[in-house]
């Protein structure tokens, strides 16, 4: 499993010394493409930095670097080379971290050009209505978003809604999901294309002729705030570079309006979400998977399935149950208790039908998972369903559950198709 950390961190640990650490968070790094990183284990090998020296090591990292687009690991691969000229496992050791670090094995496994985030598919609503901004938030001029996924049944209603992210938290949370429950879709035919929807929604003040009129003293104002964050992005603080990339996924951020100057190209967003996500910030991960994986290029796709793997490996709940449903039987089944094991109430949901569905599933693992969940929901009308199911299985009553699935379902304005004996 990848070692946790970003750029900032393992360079942190460098600087203390701590080269053990460092050289393994710099390791994870190179594997996501990460160019600083190939530079760093270059240098680590050619110092012998918390390792033996190893000039063949160093070698192949400027030269894997350099391919990347770094010119100062080009010059020292030079340098290194004619000390290499007659070692025999140069070769041997080169095409090993290739396979590993190479660009074009990166570009393969995980590269994309920013066009492919176009060509993707979306639903059509047939009823939205917008979250309300809180009034406390717009007296203080407060902006943010909230990331939000969501499942939609055979009659366009949305369910399951689960926040992914919100900036600043516990700000626009409730905006969101009281809105949500509302909002109709065209439902898609296929039931997979049903399952966890992503929605980012922005809350922006309004930028009318004041807002601009003052423009220039808020540059002043915020100045060293932007500077700060600019640095932080610049030194590889992934959840910086990741926040920033919202921001700039949206032109009406004030935020956005003084960061513009610094980061101008109409790709800014995805450019910096792709250096979180090398920089192994999940959220950034799951975001470009999401991207990827609603593209209508199957290479693109297996491309965002990659990314996918990435941020549920490095524990995000949200990512694990998405990659189950990319996935079958045990690794399926894996996948949702590691997601189940951390809250994700639609994790828990799913492995209990699962668990349902296998003849051979232990009675009480089925019963520990009912209660995880319904701790959080015990009114949900698929846990009810699933009691009943589990009830009837064992022989005991089901009927009055079964009612229950359907009221609660209808009282929640979802199609009671799922909920028929």
């Amino acid at each position: 499993m990848p070692v946790r950390g970003d750029l900032a961190s393992a360079t942190k640990a460098y600087q203390a010394q701590q080269y053990t650490e460092a050289y393994q968070q710099f390791k994870t790094l190179a594997t996501l493409g990460n160019v600083d990183a190939l530079y760093n284990l270059a240098v680590m090998n050619l110092h012998g930095q918390g390792r033996e020296q190893n000039l063949n090591k160093a070698f192949s990292y400027f030269v894997l670097a350099g391919d990347y687009g770094l010119s100062a690991a080009d010059n020292h691969a030079r340098l290194i080379a004619q000390q290499l000229e007659h070692n025999p496992e140069h070769s041997e050791i080169f095409t090993q971290l290739a396979h590993q670090f190479d660009i074009r094995e990166h570009n393969r496994r995980l590269g994309f050009e920013n066009s492919d985030l176009g060509n993707t598919s979306t639903l059509s609503t047939t009823y939205q209505v917008q979250p309300n901004y809180p009034s406390h938030a717009i007296e203080k001029g407060i902006e943010g978003w909230v990331w939000a996924e969501f499942d939609i049944d055979a009659s366009g209603a949305v369910k399951n809604t689960v926040v992914i992210d919100a900036y600043p938290p516990h700000v626009f949370e409730e905006s969101v999901l009281a809105a949500l429950k509302r909002w109709r879709y065209v439902p898609p035919e296929s039931q997979n294309a049903r399952r966890g929807r992503s929605l980012l929604y922005h809350f922006n003040t309004h930028k009318g002729e004041r807002y601009r009129q003052s423009f220039t003293s808020q540059q002043r104002l915020y100045a060293e705030e932007i500077s700060a964050l600019v640095e932080a992005a610049e030194q590889g603080q992934s959840d910086i570079q990741y926040r920033i990339a919202t921001w700039l996924s949206s032109e009406q951020y004030n935020v956005s309006q003084l960061l513009k100057a610094h980061w101008p190209d109409n790709d800014a967003n995805i450019t910096l979400l792709r250096a979180s996500a090398q920089n192994n910030n999940a959220k950034a991960q799951y975001r470009l998977a999401k991207k990827l994986l609603n593209n209508s290029d199957p290479r693109t796709r297996q491309i965002g399935l990659n990314w996918l793997r990435m941020a549920a490996n490095n524990q995000l709940s949200a990512a694990q149950w998405t990659l189950s449903l990319h996935t079958t039987n045990s690794e399926r089944k894996m996948w949702l208790k590691r997601s189940a094991k951390q809250g994700h109430i639609r994790a828990q949901i799913d492995l209990v039908q699962l668990l349902l569905e296998e003849p051979k599933s232990a009675e009480q693992d089925i019963t520990f998972w009912l209660n995880q969940a319904q701790q959080q929901d015990n009114t949900h009308p698929d846990l009810l369903w699933a009691q009943a199911l589990f009830n009837k299985h064992r022989g005991q009553s089901y009927q009055q559950l079964m009612s229950q699935a359907r009221q609660q379902a209808q009282s929640r304005g979802w199609s009671e198709a799922a909920y028929q004996d």
